[in-house]
């Protein structure tokens, strides 16, 4: 079969044909089984469906390529088979070009530019251009915007074109093959293995070409009897099902903070107390606390250190929300939006961020890191279940182990 998948350079993630395309490849394990075996209701399914925003995100991509300058100042892109990659790659003979997306056959290399669909770019894996999903481009440059990008990525992964070198980009690595195999996101090894070694587990010899071992595990989990709907759903998006993976991770969420109530306030003065106060914990003064939360404790652990006694509650809940934050800004800096990357759009966090907070007559501040009048404790309870915010917080990790290699080799400069 011609034609090949190719692949983000940062995420390891592929493009989606729609809001249902993990989902039809986990359908196929039934279909030609659609008279043998019972299925999962239609009802399940659509709540493993993605929605369109992570559609539009997945097909919005920044290429690097090669480029040659003439003497007239025109730019002409090298982005052919025929092109080989520069020996040693610069601002000078790379570059970033924007707005790309797959065109009609993107498996034979063919993406072409969203604001003129006239103009065609040769992009595959095996070619002399790198391909990068927008949001994943903007974190990268956001965090680190010193730097050069397109001809620091093109230099580590020169010698193996699509691939950063000594990068581990977690569950999506598994999907990459000819064209994606979106069923293997899933952690599902242990289980796997685990079946393959049980003389019990063994399947039947008419089961046994019946599609992958991961097709196998998709349907076991959807099909389990000792869970409810709520929780196989929630396996599938943020346990071994990884599905958050495909999530566009920068959609904050707004809106599910005002699910998650306020703590209750109490006046320990009024309270009887079971429990005697603790000394060296409740004498600290207020600055002591902001200084321990935004630099060892997680808003969690600031969670579980206001529930300690009485005394604590009323102490540190009236300033509970600048904790977190301070947590958040130091701790967990993912949770808040990039304020100005040097790219297209390059305000686009910090803007949609802002807008969000408005509908709820609350100012998010300038950047996204003032302390402003947000719910800090419920936002950070609401990103913990956030499927857009694990992504984030995976690609964050990514382009901290990009920063680190490129850093080793001397690339920042």
């Amino acid at each position: 079969m011609g034609g090949a998948d190719t692949y983000c350079l940062l995420t390891g993630n592929r493009y989606q044909h729609g809001v249902h395309t993990l989902v039809d490849q986990i359908r196929d394990t039934w279909l030609e089984r659609i008279d043998e075996i019972p299925r999962p209701s239609e009802e399940l399914l659509q709540k493993l469906f993605y929605n369109q925003e992570d559609v539009q995100d997945s097909k919005n991509f920044v290429i690097i390529t090669p480029y040659e300058r003439m003497a007239s100042g025109d730019v002409v892109v090298l982005d052919g088979f025929d092109h080989p990659p520069p020996a040693a790659p610069s601002p000078h003979n790379v570059t970033a070009i924007f707005h790309v997306v797959p065109g009609n056959n993107p498996d034979l290399a063919d993406y072409r530019s969203s604001a003129n669909p006239n103009v065609h770019y040769t992009v595959s894996s095996y070619g002399a251009t790198r391909i990068i999903t927008f949001s994943a481009w903007r974190i990268l440059v956001g965090r680190f915007p010193k730097y050069h990008w397109p001809s620091i990525l093109y230099s580590i992964c020169k010698h193996r074109p699509a691939y950063l070198e000594g990068v581990q980009q977690g569950p999506t690595a598994r999907i990459r093959e000819q064209f994606a195999n979106w069923v293997r996101v899933a952690d599902f090894e242990e289980e796997i293995a685990r079946r393959e070694s049980d003389p019990v587990e063994q399947p039947s010899e008419e089961e046994d070409d019946w599609y992958s071992d991961y097709h196998k595990a998709w349907y076991r989990l959807l099909m389990s009897k000792d869970k409810t709907t709520e929780q196989i759903v929630e396996e599938a998006w943020l346990g071994k099902g990884n599905m958050y993976c495909f999530v566009r991770p920068d959609r904050f969420p707004v809106a599910e903070t005002h699910l998650y109530p306020a703590l209750l306030k109490i006046d320990a003065t009024n309270q009887p107390r079971t429990l005697a106060p603790l000394p060296n914990l409740t004498s600290l003064p207020l600055d002591i606390y902001h200084y321990l939360c935004s630099t060892f404790l997680t808003p969690k652990s600031v969670l579980t250190l206001v529930s300690l006694n009485r005394h604590l509650r009323s102490l540190l809940l009236p300033n509970v929300d600048a904790l977190v934050h301070k947590c958040l800004t130091k701790l967990q800096p993912y949770y808040l939006p990039i304020a100005d990357a040097p790219c297209p759009n390059g305000d686009g966090e910090i803007k949609w961020w802002r807008d969000k907070w408005k509908k709820h007559d609350i100012s998010a501040g300038a950047d996204g890191r003032e302390h402003s009048n947000i719910p800090w404790m419920q936002y950070a309870r609401a990103c913990s279940k956030s499927t857009s915010m694990k992504n984030r917080k995976r690609i964050w990790g990514i382009v901290d182990q990009v920063e680190r290699i490129a850093r080793e080799r001397a690339l920042l400069h």
